[in-house]
């Protein structure tokens, strides 16, 4: 698996947009440092973060920026991020989850590496589970690269995915909780599109206390099983229609 560095980038220009959903169930000081270093980052030009909370605190409990434009949608089903995914207008897109410490540098590195391979359709990134913020911010940076994994399932993430805006497509409502981000690297997989892994950097992945309890109930396994049956027949039914597409051609 060869190792590929990313070359200049310049000009910056704000081109990407964060989306985060969140119950603010997650540890605090890693959402407010994820927030801040977005904030601060140079090509990153709104984040929009799609308040699940049943009270709808987040502005209450989050200092806003400019950059910072709150959704409050009626429901916390897992499709809610087609909500802060419509009203996108920059090239470029950053889903990740409010319990993960990502440095702003990450989403400029991967800015870098689409501007450089117009075939690659999804970034996905390295995870340090658990480690602690004061580590994260203390990790030595290196020259930031990235690789082809041979199975990009196998570093496939539901947590970070960085893509370019015209090739992203609603996940379907029928997906309440789960399935979301598989559905999302199979598009890409069924589309001939590249999925690249960056190299040389991580994220820092702190468990919300809300995925520790929903993990471990019997609703959860329930869901699984009943969406999973939905999510294969949706890929299923999307290879058919390139199938389709192809044979035309």
């Amino acid at each position: 698996m060869s190792i590929i560095p990313i070359y200049s980038w310049n000009p910056y220009r704000e081109c990407v947009t964060v989306v985060i959903p969140t119950i603010l169930m997650c540890p605090k000081e890693i959402f407010n440092y994820t927030l801040t270093e977005f904030t601060n980052c140079e090509v990153v030009k709104e984040i929009i973060i799609i308040d699940n909370t049943p009270d709808k605190r987040f502005d209450k409990e989050y200092t806003l920026t400019p950059k910072i434009k709150v959704v409050k949608p009626e429901t916390n089903l897992g499709a809610c991020v087609n909500d802060g995914m419509d009203l996108i207008t920059t090239e470029y897109y950053l889903i990740t989850n409010d319990d993960v410490a990502c440095r702003g540098r990450i989403a400029l590195c991967c800015f870098g590496i689409m501007e450089q391979d117009k075939e690659i359709g999804l970034i996905q990134v390295e995870q340090k589970v658990g480690q602690p913020l004061a580590d994260y911010i203390k990790t030595p940076l290196k020259d930031t690269s990235y690789m082809f994994p041979p199975n990009p399932r196998a570093c496939m993430t539901g947590w970070f995915h960085f893509g370019r805006t015209e090739e992203w497509e609603p996940i379907p409502t029928t997906l309440k909780y789960f399935y979301g981000d598989d559905l999302i690297l199979d598009r890409m997989r069924l589309n001939k599109r590249k999925v690249a892994r960056l190299a040389n950097d991580h994220v820092s992945h702190h468990m919300s206390s809300s995925v520790q309890h929903r993990n471990h109930t019997p609703d959860t396994h329930l869901a699984i099983q009943t969406e999973g049956v939905i999510y294969r027949q949706l890929v299923k039914d999307l290879e058919k229609r390139i199938n389709e597409k192809n044979s035309v051609k």
